[in-house]
């Protein structure tokens, strides 16, 4: 059975976990954020590349 307050802390372990993975999604598309990057990573989703191609 679930104690009163038991659910509320449940929302804000979730919403802590939500901030986690938000923090490291930001962190990804920051690394991301580069055109040469960018264009690294569309010339890859092509295909197979040797790094002279690239």
């Amino acid at each position: 059975m679930i104690q009163p307050g038991e659910r509320r802390n449940e929302s804000v372990d979730d919403m802590k976990m939500m901030m986690e993975s938000a923090d490291a999604a930001s962190d990804f598309l920051k690394a991301l954020a580069n055109e040469n990057r960018l264009l690294l990573l569309c010339l890859l989703a092509e295909g197979e590349k040797s790094v002279t191609e690239l």
